[in-house]
């Protein structure tokens, strides 16, 4: 068991999850474990950590640099983290491939009646998930939230426009985790099509990006 995310890299406030990896021969089952509200376990399996895939290996390499073993008696944890072997170039080519295809879900905007904040969630989550995959893939990995957007715009100053127009709609990607409230939105997520349209397209050019960089290693 290893604890990562802001309580590991000891930036936690009070709205903090207590992100741990939990790691076992089968995916630990949570049902009747006690666990505190504010826990957010994630579980994978040994043989997972051995040659995980390419979405999980970013996941995994992202957060090893932060982790804090918990429970780790043999040090098999830490030796785990230190063996994984990268996924095949064709595995990281579907999985940007796939990211694209759940935004694609949003290309006909005019189903949505007018509402728009999972189509938000989605397109923060995506964007930022696309950014710290790109940062494990090119062996630059970013954990943190803010370093991983702030690695993405040094490294591509031509999509600061797209930077912006996605990061405008983190308060409501934020809602969606039941992390903010909407006295924090911008904006409402309803009725603004012309904004959705813009959110779309810029995270779909970020994802995009994203799958170049790890193409041309």
């Amino acid at each position: 068991v290893a604890l990562f995310g802001s309580v590991a890299r000891k930036e936690a406030n009070d709205d903090s999850d207590i992100d741990i990896l939990v790691v076992g021969t089968e995916p630990v089952p949570l049902k009747g474990l006690t666990l505190p509200d504010s826990c957010s376990p994630a579980r994978t399996t040994w043989k997972r950590m051995e040659a995980p895939g390419a979405q999980q290996y970013a996941f995994l390499t992202a957060i090893a640099s932060e982790a804090v073993m918990l429970h780790d008696p043999k040090g098999k944890l830490a030796k785990a983290f230190a063996k994984m072997s990268a996924p095949e170039p064709e595995e990281i080519a579907a999985d940007y491939a796939g990211v694209l295809r759940r935004l694609g879900n949003y290309d006909h905007l005019g189903r949505f009646g007018g509402l728009y904040l999972f189509l938000f969630g989605d397109c923060y989550r995506f964007s930022k998930g696309a950014i710290i995959s790109a940062s494990a893939h090119v062996g630059e990995p970013q954990a943190k939230r803010e370093e991983a957007w702030a690695w993405f715009a040094k490294r591509h100053p031509e999509r600061a426009r797209d930077i912006k127009t996605v990061r405008s709609i983190e308060p409501h990607y934020l809602l969606t985790m039941n992390k903010g409230n909407t006295d924090d939105l911008p904006f409402p997520a309803r009725d603004c099509h012309d904004v959705a349209k813009r959110v779309l397209a810029a995270a779909k050019r970020i994802v995009v990006t994203c799958a170049a960089d790890a193409a041309a290693l």
